[in-house]
């Protein structure tokens, strides 16, 4: 420890060990991703009902997919993936450069379905899609939706995109 004395303050110089150092820089990492957790959010929408005839419209998955920064400054460097364990959709990551504080951002990935899947599919399936975002490998925030995916020749009926009726 040493002290240093000037005339307009005294200021108090602590070594720490090395060990002390990093678990203290840990805590502020653990205490910055708890931070982005309760300030970034996900929100979306979409389809219901999913088949080969969205595909081949190019019909986009979610109609609106956001991230919201509820924070005070902008949060930078984010990865938005978007994925499906049994292959409806192709595999999708986008980098979002910036978010400015206290707004919003739209992300679009256009068409995600997969022909190969509706090809092989046989009959009706409710599909988990997960849609995660990343700050420095670190998930932040999770969203999840279910989609019903229809076999090739399966009719969406009314519960499908208005576009399609």
């Amino acid at each position: 420890m040493r002290l240093i004395f000037s005339e307009f303050a005294c200021i108090i110089e602590v070594e720490y060990p090395p060990c002390a150092k990093r678990r203290r820089e840990g805590d502020r990492m653990a205490i910055k991703a708890k931070k982005l957790e309760e300030i970034l959010s996900l929100s979306g929408e979409a389809a219901k009902v999913v088949s080969y005839a969205d595909y081949f419209a190019r019909r986009p998955l979610f109609s609106n997919l956001q991230i919201k920064n509820n924070g005070e400054e902008t949060v930078e460097g984010l990865t938005l993936s978007v994925s499906n364990a049994n292959g409806l959709l192709v595999n999708a990551v986008k980098t979002v450069d910036e978010i400015p504080y206290e707004s919003a951002v739209e992300v679009d990935f256009g068409n995600l379905l997969s022909p190969v899947y509706f090809a092989e599919l046989e009959g009706v399936r409710e599909e988990k899609i997960v849609v995660e975002l990343k700050k420095d490998k670190i998930t932040v925030a999770l969203l999840e939706c279910t989609v019903t995916a229809l076999p090739f020749d399966f009719w969406q009926g009314t519960e499908s995109n208005p576009e399609s009726l």
